[in-house]
């Protein structure tokens, strides 16, 4: 903008000018309007919009060195920005010094996302030294930046030296056992972070070692979240020596890695009753009906107050499904319960229902893509009659047709606790479909059904979509 121009600004009524602000988005007003001059910039920090940014969201928009610069020079006195998120953005080195700058004298910002961007040791460094004065920031996330080992000493600083940091996110960065190592130091005497997000790197079993001999005193950490990074039951006996004395952690994720029953036998005899533990996600492992029969044995005993507990996809079977249902008839804590995916047949779901006729915690079941089919269906329909606590059931992809509807459509007329209902993937045709219609005119509670990838014509549909919305499903 020229000095004739800018001048030219200036004369209008502020009225107007606030007006033209009204046009622009945050980018256009944080990055060039408050850099044009002194008089401008004061104009724009009464702005009553400018007043009430607090979060800054610029994605994909390749920032240089120079518009970070700029942005650094716009931020050193803002007082109103508590986010920004600079994720895509090819942020070299060169301008994660500029984002350094703008964390050592901004007193303001609690969250950053740099997700996926292009920094070295060298940008990791710019900001890890800024990160060790600043005071204010809660949230990091350095998501997909190739982190490697020297770079992971930089942030093993931060770690030792910040105060403030509650919420880590290293997620894909390819992070090793070496880099864990680091990371590991630390966090040994660390009492500020409380969520650490790791998913997605190549922990294995000896990194995972050092993450469980840096927490094993750790009083402030309550997520640890280790999904996918080849963690094998060698792994989850170092980190079951966690819980030994651990009274905080709340949750653990240890989905999609190679944990064996085993491994699950580590981790329940290291589970007592102080343990804080509440939502444990053991997803796409491979703990078999001898793992389910571990962990049954803590539900059944009421040990653990676990409240979530997502087992999908590790082969549990028909017998681990039996000693799961026997356990989840006397627990009195569990309130979501995912066994998606486990060959539980008609024969696995029958031992469920009738487990769950009487449990009066468990809201939320997900039993899709486990072929219970019709028979099993009718099983639940028995059970829909009688458990006054399901809210939400998922049987998508369960070869369910028409005479497995028939039953739940019958239960559904006298249910008066589901919300949501998933029969997507499956064999339902017109008839049954417009059984389950005519139903729920007498059901108030459900609000959410899904049909979608069935047998039915797109004109069936279409007229079955028309009749769910009469009765505003």
């Amino acid at each position: 903008m020229s000095d004739k121009k800018d001048l030219y600004l200036l004369t209008l009524p502020i009225e107007i000018i606030f007006h033209i602000l009204d046009e622009l988005d945050e980018f256009t007003i944080i990055f060039y309007v408050r850099n044009v001059c002194t008089q401008l910039k004061t104009i724009t920090d009464t702005y009553y919009e400018y007043q009430s940014f607090t979060e800054l969201a610029i994605e994909h928009k390749n920032l240089d060195e120079e518009k970070m610069q700029l942005l650094a020079q716009s931020l050193k006195d803002n007082t109103t920005l508590t986010t920004l998120d600079f994720r895509s953005n090819a942020i070299g080195d060169q301008e994660a010094q500029s984002i350094g700058n703008i964390l050592l004298v901004n007193t303001t910002l609690m969250t950053l996302h740099l997700h996926t961007n292009e920094m070295s040791d060298r940008g990791i460094h710019h900001l890890a030294n800024a990160l060790e004065h600043n005071t204010t920031l809660t949230t990091l996330s350095l998501y997909n930046n190739k982190i490697n080992v020297q770079s992971s000493t930089y942030l093993a600083n931060v770690l030792q030296n910040n105060t403030t940091i509650t919420m880590l996110h290293l997620c894909n960065n390819k992070l090793g056992a070496q880099e864990t190592k680091h990371l590991a130091d630390g966090l040994k005497n660390n009492r500020t972070v409380q969520e650490l997000h790791v998913v997605d790197n190549k922990i294995n079993n000896l990194g995972t070692k050092y993450l469980a001999d840096a927490l094993e005193n750790n009083s402030t950490l309550t997520i640890l979240d280790l999904e996918n990074n080849s963690i094998g039951d060698e792994g989850i006996q170092y980190l079951a020596k966690i819980f030994k004395n651990n009274t905080t952690l709340t949750t653990l994720d240890l989905g999609n890695n190679t944990i064996g029953f085993n491994g699950i036998k580590y981790l329940t005899d290291s589970l007592g009753e102080d343990t804080a533990l509440s939502i444990l996600n053991l997803y796409n492992n491979y703990i078999g009906s001898t793992g389910a029969r571990y962990l049954a044995e803590i539900l059944r005993a009421n040990k653990v107050k676990l409240t979530v507990l997502h087992l999908g996809s590790n082969r549990i079977g028909i017998e681990g499904t039996r000693d799961l249902a026997i356990a989840i008839g006397n627990n009195t804590t569990l309130t979501i319960l995912n066994l998606e995916r486990n060959q539980l047949l008609n024969e696995g779901v029958e031992h469920l229902a009738d487990a769950l006729k009487n449990n009066t915690s468990i809201i939320t079941l997900n039993l899709a893509r486990n072929v219970i089919g019709d028979r099993g269906t009718k099983y639940l329909a028995n059970l829909l009659g009688k458990n006054l606590t399901l809210v939400t059931l998922h049987l998508g992809e369960n070869n369910i047709g028409n005479a497995g509807i028939e039953c739940l459509a019958q239960a559904l007329k006298i249910n008066n606790t589901l919300t949501t209902l998933t029969l997507d993937h499956n064999r339902i045709q017109f008839q049954g479909a417009l059984d389950l219609a005519n139903a729920l005119q007498n059901n108030k509670t459900l609000k959410s059904l899904d049909l979608d990838y069935n047998e039915m014509a797109a004109e069936e549909a279409q007229y079955l979509a028309r009749e769910l919305r009469k009765i505003k499903v």
